[in-house]
């Protein structure tokens, strides 16, 4: 299991071009029972380069990329869902897929690293940029205060979620703790939005799934065609 993690965290050092310069492994018998895995990331970014979010205005357009499944969010959830409720195994297939259960929770986090890099490097004119990780789409919050967001325009549900949302959890949880197919978003004016796709679909899907609007609330239409609200 521990040459699995380092090979995991070789993989993710090599996609996202950085170096890991060191590291501890402590044994904590009795405390942990498997590994805690915690990581710091530094760097250095021209004070004029930052973005902060300040510059999102209503209008702007939101640009949803792909994500590969659960990632690393929502676990907790989705076991109990799934295992403890519904009563299915790792080895049990995903409905309307060939994947198993296992196969389907364990696919690695796309990073996005490179698009996004890709972006500053051809003066794309972004006002904000975000993870949809833990805390789902309310993580465009953290932004600008008194901004909201209509997304009304998101892809296809991936089954995981589909499998997990069948077995009880109501939509509003499962918007608030999982990605629900978007991984990552890109705010910009709409004059931006096709450059920035063009850039970005070489490494994954990607789609407008949204707008800012005036009002302090966060819209979201569901896959079932309901609405939400935060």
């Amino acid at each position: 299991m521990a040459a699995e993690i380092a090979e995991g965290l070789v993989k993710g050092a090599h996609e996202s071009k950085i170096a890991i310069i060191g590291g501890e492994t402590a044994s904590l018998p009795g405390i942990i029972e498997n590994f805690d895995l915690a990581g710091t990331g530094i760097g250095f970014v021209d004070v004029d380069k930052v973005i902060t979010g300040e510059d999102i205005k209503t209008g702007d357009v939101l640009i949803g990329l792909e994500s590969s499944g659960i990632h690393s969010n929502g676990y907790s959830l989705a076991r109990k869902a799934i295992f403890e409720d519904a009563g299915l195994t790792i080895d049990d297939k995903m409905p309307n897929g060939d994947t198993t259960i296992g196969e389907e929770l364990l696919k690695p986090t796309r990073l996005y690293v490179e698009p996004i890099v890709k972006l500053f490097k051809e003066n794309c004119k972004i006002h904000g940029l975000a993870h949809i990780t833990g805390g789902g789409f309310t993580n465009l919050r953290r932004l600008k205060e008194g901004v909201g967001y209509e997304i009304d325009n998101l892809p296809e549900v991936p089954e995981i979620f589909k499998l997990i949302y069948e077995q009880g959890v109501p939509l509003e949880e499962m918007y608030r703790v999982f990605n629900m197919g978007t991984g990552f978003v890109v705010i910009a004016d709409e004059s931006e939005a096709d450059k920035i796709m063009e850039i970005i679909k070489p490494y994954c899907n990607c789609q407008i799934i949204g707008r800012a609007t005036e009002d302090d609330e966060i819209i979201i239409k569901t896959f079932d065609g309901s609405e939400i609200k935060y």
